[in-house]
């Protein structure tokens, strides 16, 4: 049941056009689970137990498109994606992510 409510979780951020949390490590998620054992009434002694699974796929795989824009917003793209050392493909993925509520795009 995890992974569906980390995909419901994810569903309503993108939903509320918030950026999503940047992922917890085990340490950061152990110490949490020790403050929240602290203030709790836990038997002294309890442990946490932690159940990993998937997180929901996102399907990265580049995929050729064309595209028709003017001449002079292609040309302003690639002198963007220049100045900031980004290939066009990059460029525009970088963009989009920018624009993104969703900010994990491929």
């Amino acid at each position: 049941m995890g992974s569906d409510v980390l995909a419901i979780a994810v569903e309503e951020y993108v939903k509320a056009r918030k950026d999503l949390p940047q992922p917890s490590g085990r340490e950061q998620i152990e110490a949490w689970a020790e403050d929240q054992k602290n203030d709790t009434d836990l038997a002294p002694g309890g442990r946490f137990l932690m159940q990993l699974f998937r997180a929901p796929d996102i399907d990265s795989t580049p995929v050729r498109i064309s595209v028709s824009l003017a001449k002079s917003t292609l040309d302003f793209i690639d002198e963007k994606a220049k100045q900031a050392g980004y290939t066009r493909s990059g460029f525009l993925t970088a963009a989009a992510q920018a624009f993104s509520p969703q900010k994990n795009i491929g």
